[in-house]
């Protein structure tokens, strides 16, 4: 289970007023969320948000990078850098999905239409 912390959480509702017409797409490597825990239950309040539990092999399908991720090398990145790992994920969700990325630790300030 995981925790949505309030930081975390500045970052996702900023996202969802900013764009109240969009989607906002929350990956994470954990099935559940805590439903009565801390954050998320004002989250719960916006319809354009989602929660999406995620596989490395389900995000790579379909991209180049699945023939990178069942590889030696592969494990080696991600024993040494998890960082590395993560760009992987980033990259193949930005090839699959478009859209915006950002971490958690960012919180929009405008509309992101607004630089298009």
């Amino acid at each position: 289970n995981e925790d949505i912390l309030s930081r975390h959480a500045c970052s996702i509702e900023s996202a969802s007023r900013l764009h109240p017409n969009g989607l906002i797409f929350v990956f994470m490597r954990s099935q559940y969320v805590h439903l009565r825990k801390g954050s998320f239950n004002r989250l719960r309040t916006y319809t354009n948000i989602r929660f999406v539990h995620f596989n490395e092999h389900d995000i790579y399908s379909g991209t180049t990078l699945s023939r990178l991720n069942g590889t030696k090398r592969a494990q080696r990145i991600r024993y040494f850098a998890i960082s590395h790992m993560s760009d992987f994920i980033r990259t193949a969700l930005l090839y699959k999905y478009g859209g915006v990325y950002f971490d958690l630790d960012v919180i929009p300030l405008k509309r992101f239409s607004l630089f298009s």
